[in-house]
C-alpha cells in the first residue's frame, strides 16, 4: 500500500505541486493506518477519551 500511495504522490507533484502532494500523501497515509487499526480490532480512541 505504501508504494501505491508514494507512487501516485509522485504523479501528483507535477499536477498538484510539491506541497498539496504530500498533504495529500499524508491524508491517504493517515486513512490507511486507521484502516489498518480497525482490521485489528482496534476501536475509536476518541471513545475511550471521552469517557475520561
Amino acid at each position: 500500500m505504501l508504494a501505491t500511495l508514494l507512487r501516485d504522490a509522485l504523479k501528483n507533484i507535477d499536477a498538484l505541486g510539491v506541497d498539496a502532494a504530500l498533504i495529500q500523501l499524508a491524508t491517504h497515509c493517515w486513512f490507511e493506518g486507521g484502516i489498518e487499526g480497525y482490521d485489528r480490532g482496534q476501536r475509536d480512541a476518541r471513545e475511550e477519551a471521552a469517557k475520561g
